[in-house]
Parts: C-alpha cells; sequence; structure tokens
C-alpha cells in the first residue's frame, strides 16, 4: 500500500503527508479484521499423522512404492512398484 501512494503522491504532485491519515486507518481496520478473524476461526488440525492405522499405511506405501514427479511443475506424480520384476513386461506373441 506504501509503494501505491508514493506513486500516486509522485505523479500527481502531493506530498506522502497528505494520504498518511487514510493509510492509517486503513492499516487500523485492517488489523482489527485480523484480530478478530484470528479470534473466531478454528486452527486446530487433528493430528491424522499419528493415527496408528495411518502410521501403517504410510509404512507400507514407503515400502513397496516410489512416488516421483512426472513433470517440471511436480503436481503430476508417477508411482512405481518396487514388487514387479525388473525389465520389460513378458507379451504373448
Amino acid at each position: 500500500m506504501s509503494t501505491c501512494v508514493i506513486k500516486w503522491c509522485k505523479r500527481e504532485g502531493y506530498g506522502i503527508i497528505s494520504l498518511q491519515a487514510y493509510v492509517d486507518e486503513i492499516m487500523r481496520l485492517v488489523d482489527m479484521k485480523i484480530a478478530k478473524l484470528k479470534k473466531t476461526v478454528k486452527s486446530y488440525r487433528p493430528q491424522i499423522f499419528t493415527k496408528p492405522s495411518v502410521k501403517r499405511e504410510l509404512e507400507y506405501l514407503h515400502s513397496n512404492f516410489i512416488m516421483a514427479p512426472a513433470d517440471k511443475t511436480g503436481d503430476n506424480v508417477i508411482i512405481v512398484d518396487l514388487r514387479r520384476p525388473k525389465g520389460p513386461p513378458n507379451r504373448a506373441p
């Protein structure tokens, strides 16, 4: 917000102090809204990774599969099954 105020004041030929009261009021309102939201928004997240069943399944995945990024973005993942025999698949003629 400060950058915007400085650019506007330079372009229009006003001193930065002329908008300082508005900037202070806007920042005060934003701070009040943040404080209010902090009180009302629940930030509790269940600890799912501590559940024994989840731990067991993650250990299974970790020991039997490899997950590798499929492209530069990392959004696509290739899952390689370590239990399969190495080499090309057998195909019938």
